[in-house]
């Protein structure tokens, strides 16, 4: 018995085929393992750095939106230690990309007073010209190291 194909169901298998790969090539990329996120760590520790450092200056010629800028000055006023370990043991975990938004949490070995990711930063734009759009913790700045 010999199955004979019409154009269309060719088409349509075709269609299927490519919508399928798109799909599953989709689900790949937006749930990235820790290995996809390193590029957004050089971002990140500049941010901690100049931070730390009281540097608006720093922060200004970095892409960080105002909030950004204003979080990690804040921080650096009231948790200092909390932003020291951070960009000591900075270690990517995980990102999420959202088209052209990327959201990546951040862990550091040593910090046990924080939730499952001490440092969740949003990014906008693709890699090449990244903005620091948001920056969140899970570590309780009242509570001692």
């Amino acid at each position: 018995m010999r199955f004979k194909a019409s154009r269309e169901q060719i088409i349509l298998g075709a269609a299927i085929l490519l919508a399928a790969g798109w799909f599953g090539w989709s689900l790949v990329t937006r749930y990235s393992p820790a290995g996809h996120s390193e590029q957004f760590r050089a971002p990140t520790l500049a941010l901690l750095r100049a931070g730390l450092a009281l540097d608006s200056a720093a922060l200004a010629r970095l892409d960080v939106s105002p909030a950004a800028a204003r979080w990690v000055l804040d921080r650096s006023r009231s948790d200092p230690e909390l932003l020291r370990v951070l960009e000591a043991h900075l270690e990517p975990s995980g990102v999420r990309h959202n088209r052209d938004h990327s959201e990546v949490t951040f862990d550091a070995k040593g910090l046990t007073r924080c939730g499952p990711w001490p440092l969740t930063v949003y990014f906008s734009g693709l890699p090449a010209a990244m903005r620091i759009e948001e920056v969140r913790s899970g570590c309780d700045p009242q509570s001692p190291p």
